[in-house]
């Protein structure tokens, strides 16, 4: 296993039993995904870049079932809203590099006001 993995795990584990922390954690491995996808296009890794797209629509759709709309409110559904558009702007079935740089640029916009915001809610406050 490597140390990044380790690390990874172990801030999982750490997080388990603060659901704010671990949604924040996969806001920060989303954005962080989308890095490397950017970096695989411009490295001309198609294969690599389609392994980053699944586990960016992976950790996505985790945040989308992660919802609680009973105590959400209207801050779930948006957020539900803006998962549903991340996950059809990902999975558009382009496979023009510019148009995919510009999907990822858009997504991780969206993606880190996102997770601003959710970092400065209070941790009881969670959607």
């Amino acid at each position: 296993m490597s140390v990044h993995a380790t690390s990874a795990a172990a801030q999982v584990q750490h997080c388990a039993n603060d659901p704010h922390k671990l949604i924040s954690l996969l806001m920060a491995g989303t954005l962080e995904r989308i890095g490397q996808a950017r970096q695989s296009i411009y490295d001309n890794k198609r294969d690599d870049f389609d392994i980053l797209l699944v586990k960016i629509v992976s950790i996505i759709k985790g945040l989308r079932a992660s919802l609680d709309f009973n105590h959400g409110g209207e801050i779930a559904l948006n957020l539900d809203g803006l998962y549903e558009y991340m996950l059809a702007r990902l999975t558009d079935g382009t496979q023009c590099p510019e148009d995919d740089v510009l999907a990822l640029n858009e997504l991780e916009s969206l993606m880190t006001q996102v997770k601003e915001g959710w970092d400065a809610m209070p941790a009881g406050r969670a959607a």
